[in-house]
């Protein structure tokens, strides 16, 4: 019903994506609602390879990705799980979907994507990644209220520790600082220190 609603406000010429699980509780409802959300219009369907109850907790079901995409006549994208080049292609070939929608893969692995599209390209190295954090400063200190901006860098780079240890120490250096000028001084020392 909500797709149909969207899609009478914005026309039939907009492009509508709808994103679903594979149900709340269990799966069996899966292919019905997909069905419903291609018949009230949707152009593509997102599907995340997991329940809600089952949030985000490995594993991703890409191979009940399939029966959906059987089902509909709209482009079906897997989600889920998705973290390095070998896990992208196992989501295609267990989905049997083209296309793969990244998610938190790309926030623990800012250069997921283009690895992805360019297989020969080495993955990011923390001398490339250290840029990437100090960018983020400048636009953290522009678009978020000063009471949160600390938190959302020593987020993400809780979330880099996972991938290049050299986060996880800078993390452990900054996360009892309060201000983002503070982590901003402390991320500049780093770039003093030998990389590995």
């Amino acid at each position: 019903n909500i797709v149909a609603i969207v899609r009478e406000a914005i026309g039939p010429k907009a492009w509508l994506s709808a994103k679903i699980r594979l149900g709340y509780e269990d799966t069996h409802l899966a292919v019905d609602n997909a069905q419903a959300i291609a018949a009230a219009g949707a152009n593509e369907l997102v599907v995340h390879a997991r329940t809600k109850l089952q949030g985000y907790k490995p594993p991703a079901h890409w191979h009940l990705i399939k029966p959906i995409r059987e089902a509909v006549n709209i482009p079906v994208i897997a989600n889920g799980e998705v973290w390095n080049i070998d896990d992208y292609k196992q989501c295609q070939a267990i989905s049997g979907c083209e296309d793969v929608m990244l998610g938190r893969g790309v926030v623990w692995r800012p250069d997921l994507a283009w690895s992805i599209r360019n297989p020969e390209h080495l993955y990011y190295q923390w001398q490339q990644v250290h840029p990437l954090v100090m960018g983020f400063c400048e636009r953290v200190a522009k678009q978020v209220p000063a009471r949160f901006q600390g938190a959302r860098v020593k987020q993400w780079l809780a979330l880099l520790g996972r991938v290049y240890p050299e986060a996880a120490t800078t993390f452990a250096q900054i996360k009892r600082l309060k201000t983002l000028a503070e982590i901003e001084t402390c991320l500049r020392a780093m770039t003093e220190l030998p990389q590995s």
